[in-house]
Protein backbone atom coordinates (compact mmCIF):
# COMPACT_ATOMS: atom_id res chain seq x y z
CA UNK A 1 0.00 0.00 0.00
CA UNK A 2 3.15 2.41 0.70
CA UNK A 3 3.47 2.83 -3.12
CA UNK A 4 -0.23 3.92 -3.19
CA UNK A 5 -0.19 6.09 -0.86
CA UNK A 6 1.62 9.36 -2.59
CA UNK A 7 -0.51 9.65 -5.73
CA UNK A 8 -3.69 8.98 -3.71
CA UNK A 9 -3.12 11.55 -1.83
CA UNK A 10 -3.10 13.75 -5.06
CA UNK A 11 -5.72 12.10 -6.55
CA UNK A 12 -7.56 13.07 -3.23
CA UNK A 13 -6.69 16.77 -3.08
CA UNK A 14 -7.86 17.01 -6.57
CA UNK A 15 -11.20 15.59 -5.83
CA UNK A 16 -11.64 18.09 -2.89
CA UNK A 17 -10.62 20.96 -4.57
CA UNK A 18 -12.89 20.35 -7.39
CA UNK A 19 -16.24 19.51 -5.22
CA UNK A 20 -15.27 23.03 -3.43
CA UNK A 21 -13.66 22.12 -0.55
CA UNK A 22 -10.74 24.25 1.22
CA UNK A 23 -7.32 23.15 1.92
CA UNK A 24 -6.00 24.02 4.69
CA UNK A 25 -2.57 23.25 7.39
CA UNK A 26 -4.08 22.93 10.56
CA UNK A 27 -1.14 21.22 13.07
CA UNK A 28 0.83 20.53 9.83
CA UNK A 29 -1.32 18.57 8.65
CA UNK A 30 -3.27 19.16 5.07
CA UNK A 31 -7.21 19.33 6.00
CA UNK A 32 -9.91 20.26 4.07
CA UNK A 33 -12.79 22.56 4.78
CA UNK A 34 -16.26 22.91 3.77
CA UNK A 35 -19.73 24.79 5.55
CA UNK A 36 -17.12 25.12 8.75
CA UNK A 37 -16.42 21.55 8.81
CA UNK A 38 -13.24 19.50 8.41
CA UNK A 39 -11.91 16.58 6.95
CA UNK A 40 -8.80 14.61 6.65
CA UNK A 41 -7.69 11.07 5.17
CA UNK A 42 -5.53 9.15 7.19
CA UNK A 43 -4.27 5.81 5.03
CA UNK A 44 -4.48 3.21 7.70
CA UNK A 45 -2.45 -0.19 6.06
CA UNK A 46 -3.72 -2.54 9.11
CA UNK A 47 -7.40 -1.79 7.15
CA UNK A 48 -6.14 -1.50 3.56
CA UNK A 49 -7.76 1.45 2.98
CA UNK A 50 -7.84 5.33 3.86
CA UNK A 51 -10.23 6.68 6.53
CA UNK A 52 -12.44 9.96 6.09
CA UNK A 53 -12.41 11.50 9.34
CA UNK A 54 -14.61 14.47 10.08
CA UNK A 55 -14.43 17.12 12.72
CA UNK A 56 -17.49 19.13 13.09
CA UNK A 57 -15.83 22.96 13.71
CA UNK A 58 -12.19 24.54 13.41
CA UNK A 59 -11.96 24.30 17.41
CA UNK A 60 -11.99 20.53 17.55
CA UNK A 61 -10.05 20.03 14.26
CA UNK A 62 -7.33 22.10 15.92
CA UNK A 63 -7.49 19.81 18.84
CA UNK A 64 -7.68 16.67 16.75
CA UNK A 65 -11.04 15.38 17.75
CA UNK A 66 -12.09 14.05 14.47
CA UNK A 67 -14.68 11.19 14.22
CA UNK A 68 -14.43 8.39 11.36
CA UNK A 69 -16.76 8.64 9.47
CA UNK A 70 -15.75 6.72 5.63
CA UNK A 71 -13.28 3.53 5.02
CA UNK A 72 -12.06 3.09 1.54
CA UNK A 73 -10.69 -0.37 0.79
CA UNK A 74 -7.89 0.46 -1.63
CA UNK A 75 -6.88 -3.27 -1.02
CA UNK A 76 -9.65 -4.54 -2.42
CA UNK A 77 -11.17 -2.25 -5.39
CA UNK A 78 -9.41 -0.77 -7.94
CA UNK A 79 -8.35 2.50 -7.90
CA UNK A 80 -10.90 4.61 -9.93
CA UNK A 81 -13.61 2.57 -7.98
CA UNK A 82 -12.24 4.06 -4.85
CA UNK A 83 -12.18 7.14 -6.18
CA UNK A 84 -15.44 6.83 -7.82
CA UNK A 85 -17.12 5.88 -4.55
CA UNK A 86 -15.11 8.94 -2.72
CA UNK A 87 -16.99 11.36 -4.95
CA UNK A 88 -20.09 9.57 -4.60
CA UNK A 89 -20.30 9.60 -0.94
CA UNK A 90 -18.28 13.23 -0.78
CA UNK A 91 -21.95 14.55 -3.06
CA UNK A 92 -24.34 12.49 -1.09
CA UNK A 93 -23.11 13.08 2.61
CA UNK A 94 -21.07 15.75 2.73
CA UNK A 95 -21.81 18.12 0.00
CA UNK A 96 -25.42 18.65 0.13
Amino acid sequence: MSNYIKPCEKKMNNLLISLGFEEKKINDLKVYNHKDSYYKFTFVEGLGGVVLEYAVNLNDAKKNLYEDCEIFRTDKDSEQQVFNDMENILRKYYLE
